[in-house]
C-alpha cells in the first residue's frame, strides 16, 4: 500500500475541469488557493503523467550514436544533449557539449563538479551552455578536473564557446 497522503479525488477532478475550459494554471491556483507550481503537479498527477524522477530504470542516450550511457549519479536523468565517450572522440563538439559529457560520465552533477573544481554551481551551468567565455583560471580549474580529454574541443577555437549576443 503506498504510504503518505491518499489522494484527493475531487480536487483533481476540479483542476481537469478547469483546465479543459482552458483557464491557466496560475488561475487554477487562485481559485484552490495553492501555488503555480501545485496546480501543475495536481493536473499532472490527475492525467497520469507525472515523471518519476529517480527511476533506476532511466537511462541517457548519447545524442549522435543513441548508445545508451550508464546513469551513475541520483541527479542525472534529464540530462540533455550528451555525448557517449567514444563519439566525444570522434567527432568535433562544442565546449560545454564536452564539459557536459565528461561529467556525465564521471557520475557527476552540476553541484558537485562545481564543488571539485572550486567554482559555482551557476559558473558551471553558464559554461555548458557556451553562454560566455572562460577565464583562463576556470578553464585550468576544469582541467585539473578532467584532464587533457577537455581541452581536445578547443583546438581551432580560442575561446571554447560561443560568445552571447546583445
Amino acid at each position: 500500500m503506498p504510504s503518505g497522503r491518499p489522494p484527493n479525488g475531487p480536487q483533481r477532478r476540479l483542476v481537469v475541469r478547469l483546465r479543459q475550459r482552458g483557464l491557466t494554471f496560475q488561475a487554477i491556483a487562485d481559485r484552490l488557493g495553492v501555488s503555480r507550481q501545485a496546480a501543475h503537479s495536481i493536473f499532472q498527477d490527475a492525467i497520469g503523467r507525472r515523471p518519476k524522477l529517480h527511476s533506476k530504470s532511466a537511462s541517457i542516450c548519447c545524442s549522435r550514436c543513441r548508445k545508451t550511457i550508464p546513469r551513475r549519479g541520483p541527479n542525472l536523468y534529464r540530462e540533455n544533449s550528451v555525448f557517449c565517450l567514444r563519439c566525444l572522440e570522434m567527432f568535433p563538439a562544442m565546449f560545454g557539449q564536452r564539459l557536459r559529457s565528461l561529467r556525465v560520465a564521471a557520475g557527476m552533477t552540476r553541484r558537485k563538479l562545481a564543488r571539485i573544481a572550486g567554482l559555482s554551481g551557476t559558473c558551471i551551468e553558464q559554461a555548458e551552455q557556451n553562454l560566455h567565455e572562460l577565464r583562463q583560471t576556470t578553464l585550468a580549474k576544469l582541467v585539473a578536473v578532467f584532464g587533457n580529454r577537455l581541452l581536445i574541443s578547443l583546438q581551432g577555437n580560442t575561446n571554447g564557446c560561443a560568445r552571447r549576443r546583445r
